[in-house]
């Protein structure tokens, strides 16, 4: 029911951008979230940045279980 974020305002949920929506529905603390990006001046939230939360943080705490990698060679 929401709008794409064609300008990728994190802060502001009445539009989303895919990994923005993610953010909200992973269930880990939003500061774990770390935007690597600047975009016209706003940080943009990459979905390598939520992997990143996830297997860092999400997986120690408990929070996700680590079933499996695939990596690209």
């Amino acid at each position: 029911g929401k709008e794409y974020d064609y300008f990728f305002v994190l802060d502001n949920d009445d539009a989303l951008y895919c990994s923005e929506f993610l953010y909200y529905m992973l269930p880990l603390e939003r500061s774990k979230f770390i935007p690597s990006k600047k975009i016209l001046g706003r940080e943009f939230l990459l979905p390598s940045d939520l992997v990143q939360a996830i297997s860092g943080v999400g997986v120690a705490s408990g929070d996700f279980i680590h079933k499996g990698t695939i990596s690209k060679q």
